[in-house]
């Protein structure tokens, strides 16, 4: 049995630890949960049934895990990553795998230097309209493909309010 640990209790962190921890899921089980915001966090850990951490380090050092899901905010993936790679556990990272290169090259350098098995979520592949337009590509319903243009959300309110690292 695979024990997870999500570290980062969003939208994608808190979604992705309530399926970690349903009774049905037979390919693992989440074993702890972390973010920052010690009430948020104590209650997740609560509702869930697991151990709640607001340190990184402290959950590596108490919790024998073996997969790590990481989706604190696109700038704070570099701490989590490496701490997890040092501690030699796979790691499953939200897009974008970082928003600086220097954070990317030591991210690589520390899953590289550990033998770790590390993989940047990119959970739109299954999405169902993404799906289709491959499809009606793939089956020449569109006729000729010249360019694309793919958007999720508004690109003109996310990078100003959202990800003002994004600019």
């Amino acid at each position: 049995m695979v024990k997870f640990g999500v570290i980062g209790l969003g939208v994608m962190g808190l979604d992705a630890a309530k399926s970690l921890s349903r009774e049905d899921y037979k390919h693992g089980q989440l074993a702890a949960v972390c973010d920052l915001n010690q009430e948020l966090v104590e209650r997740i850990g609560k509702e869930l049934n697991v151990p709640a951490y607001t340190s990184v380090e402290k959950m590596f050092e108490e919790c024998k895990l073996d997969a790590v899901y990481i989706a604190t905010p696109d700038p704070a993936h570099l701490k989590p990553f490496v701490a997890a790679a040092d501690t030699k556990v796979a790691i499953m990272v939200e897009k974008p795998l970082a928003t600086k290169g220097e954070d990317a090259e030591q991210m690589v350098a520390a899953a590289k230097r550990n033998n770790v098995v590390c993989q940047v979520n990119f959970s739109n592949r299954f999405n169902p309209p993404f799906v289709r337009a491959k499809e009606a590509i793939e089956g020449n319903e569109v006729g000729k493909l010249l360019c694309y243009n793919v958007r999720l959300n508004n690109t003109i309110v996310s990078p100003s309010k959202n990800l003002a690292w994004a600019g």
